[in-house]
């Protein structure tokens, strides 16, 4: 099951940034961005090694393709490609609500849908929230998000960052929120990759350090560890990894935010949960007691 994760925001707050920040970090792993049409996502030429037809050769084997009006037959194509794609990143346009590119996820077969990443400009989000026109849109976006990233907080002063923290948990109290400066936010952040391990000095952003844990949690019910990560008290953005439940079945865990979900696993995998937060924020002690 190739993960997949959705990139949404409204028009300018920064999407074109981040996805080509995550590309020029992928570190062997073999990213496919699919955007509506390649006008939309100017993608640094420093980065493309090719063209044929709809799809872009990237460095470190990454491709970006276009999809047009047929999402599910060019995930049907990625899937087939030798090798497949490592992770699949859908960009939607600023005016799309990414609940509804999940939804029509969920039917196809192949790919694990791991919610979306919706992106807000500091500066203007308030603005276009009020606005006649473009108001539902922006909500519905921040409502649909796993992870929230602010972007352009070099633009407000630091008292509007923390009305704007007050204000986004109004309309969206289950996601998880960090800032970003000029795009950059680790790929364990943003992809919740576990296929390698995370070393401390890879979660360094511009403005926020952020660090990591594992975890090996034995002898919990599904339930009961995915309420217990979602504690905001316990300091976890982000969470992934396999467990064993109490009644030793396999599990895949996966939480953004306070939002999570675990799916049985018939495979063996390595036991342990990667655990990422904000430096400081992170209980450790308490996460280290599950």
């Amino acid at each position: 099951m190739i993960p997949v994760t959705i990139i949404g925001g409204y028009l300018g707050a920064g999407k074109t940034t981040l996805i080509n920040q995550m590309l020029r970090q992928a570190d062997g792993l073999r990213i496919a961005v699919m955007v509506n049409d390649f006008g939309e996502l100017p993608i640094d030429a420093s980065l493309i090694e090719g063209r044929d037809g709809d799809v872009i050769s990237l460095a470190g084997g990454c491709i970006c393709c276009a999809f047009g009006d047929n999402l599910a037959g060019s995930i049907a194509d990625l899937i087939d490609r030798a090798p497949p794609p490592d992770h699949i990143v859908i960009e939607t346009s600023g005016v799309a609500v990414p609940g509804a590119t999940l939804a029509n996820l969920t039917l196809l077969s192949g790919i694990r849908p791991e919610g979306s990443v919706v992106l807000v400009d500091a500066e203007t989000v308030e603005r276009q929230a009020k606005d006649r026109y473009v108001g539902d849109t922006v909500l519905r976006q921040i409502g649909d998000a796993g992870l929230i990233v602010i972007t352009k907080t070099d633009l407000v002063a630091s008292p509007k960052l923390a009305h704007l923290d007050q204000w986004l948990a109004t309309i969206n109290a289950d996601a998880g929120y960090i800032t970003a400066s000029h795009g950059h936010v680790p790929n364990a952040l943003l992809l919740g990759e576990i296929s390698k391990p995370i070393a401390t000095n890879d979660m360094h952003d511009t403005q926020t350090e952020f660090e990591t844990i594992v975890i090996e949690p034995i002898g919990h019910s599904t339930e009961e560890l995915g309420a217990t990560l979602a504690l905001p008290e316990l300091g976890v953005i982000r969470a992934k990894g396999f467990f064993r439940d109490h009644n030793g079945q396999t599990h895949l865990m996966q939480l953004v935010g306070r939002r999570w979900k675990c799916d049985v696993q018939t495979n063996t995998y390595p036991y342990g949960i990667v655990c990422i937060g904000i430096a400081g924020h992170l209980n450790r002690e308490r996460l280290t007691s599950l």
